[in-house]
């Protein structure tokens, strides 16, 4: 009886919770629960996510650059002023903490109670300086993101 109880319990399944925030709006559009057996990179959870129901993205195993569709490059600069401008791009948390690694750097232990997060933000750069990375674009509701 111990033997099949630990058995059961070395091979159940436990769940992270993935999410996509929305552009312009701090909530939800996409969640999913998913199922994970192992621990598994934020990298290999994120591309699992994607490829499975269909979230169309520009990236690879290290970081990504589009989720559903938005620009890259140069598309992605919003030039405020002379001095001052904005870059776009994709971020993630993890239980709420911006990792300072890759997405494939960082690894996600099932057993525990997680929440990715990825969420369209900027980094600002303002008088020959870069001072702040990774700021949510539903914060300011820039035009340049929020038209549409």
């Amino acid at each position: 009886m111990k033997i099949l109880l630990i058995l059961l319990t070395i091979t159940q399944a436990h769940a992270i919770d993935f999410s996509i925030t929305k552009l312009c709006e701090n909530e939800p559009q996409l969640i999913e629960n998913i199922e994970v057996l192992n621990t598994i990179s934020v990298s290999d959870l994120t591309l699992y996510v994607f490829k499975n129901f269909e979230v169309p993205f520009i990236g690879d195993e290290r970081s990504i650059n589009s989720i559903l569709n938005t620009p890259t490059g140069l598309d992605s600069y919003e030039v405020v002023s002379d001095t001052e401008m904005k870059v776009y791009g994709w971020c993630f948390q993890v239980n709420g903490v911006q990792p300072d690694r890759f997405m494939n750097q960082i690894m996600l232990d099932p057993t525990e109670q997680i929440h990715v997060n990825w969420f369209y933000g900027y980094a600002h750069y303002k008088n020959e300086q870069w001072i702040a990375y990774c700021t949510p674009a539903y914060e300011d509701k820039s035009p340049f993101v929020c038209s549409n």
